[in-house]
């Protein structure tokens, strides 16, 4: 849970500047990655591995050092749990619901950046993290440390 928080503190603030930032061809490889991410909201272990990967294509586009190390320290934690994560959580109800209003919502964020309205980018991120933020609280997950889950 203190790591779903502690991203819900900066990762708004990032993604707006991403949006201000984003080059055309940053633009159109997160726009696939969108494309790619929409294919999977069914399968949730290939769902959290393409989200991942969106976040981090979206994170590269701040051009900015601090934010590209933060992003890497985010992407592998991410990486260390996903196993324990997408074994457990595709048992849980409302799993697809979720992972469809998660795509939706990166879909927003994606046109937020194509306008460049980084207002928007943040406050839609900002409700990303909230229409995932359920399940990790909720879960047995949140009771746990993250080293605990990365085996």
């Amino acid at each position: 849970a203190d790591f779903n928080r502690a991203l819900r503190l900066i990762e708004p603030t990032i993604m707006g500047l991403v949006a201000g930032r984003i080059s055309a061809k940053q633009l159109k490889i997160l726009t696939n990655a969108g494309t790619e991410l929409a294919k999977t909201t069914d399968d949730t272990a290939r769902f959290i591995a393409a989200y991942r990967d969106s976040e981090l294509t979206a994170f590269s586009a701040a051009k900015n050092p601090a934010v590209t190390v933060l992003a890497e320290i985010l992407h592998w934690v991410r990486v260390a749990v996903e196993p324990t994560v997408a074994a457990n959580v595709k048992e849980m109800p409302g799993v697809a619901k979720t992972n469809r209003r998660a795509q939706a919502s990166f879909a927003e964020f994606i046109s937020a950046a194509t306008d460049h309205d980084s207002q928007r980018a943040t406050a839609v991120w900002s409700e990303t993290l909230k229409a995932t933020a359920a399940w990790a609280e909720e879960s047995e997950f949140s009771e746990r440390l993250m080293l605990d889950l990365m085996g």
